[in-house]
């Protein structure tokens, strides 16, 4: 079984880059003036495992983002 490789760097830069996406994506919603409740901004997260970055919304923040 091979030993699996610590990437510490790889991990906090993507957690950095988790925290942009999520923040430009939130400030989209400022800019659209679709943040009323704040229930799509909250529901913006992301998860990073195995040097792997996923970024989770509901389907009601894109019809929010693309209906300006």
């Amino acid at each position: 079984m091979a030993a699996k490789l610590k990437l510490t760097h790889t991990y906090k830069a993507l957690g950095s880059v988790g925290k942009l996406l999520r923040k430009g994506l939130q400030d989209e919603l400022i800019a659209q003036k679709h943040n009323a409740t704040g229930k799509l901004s909250r529901g913006l997260r992301y998860h990073r495992k195995d040097n792997v970055l996923n970024v989770f919304s509901s389907v009601s923040y894109w019809k929010a983002v693309n209906n300006p």
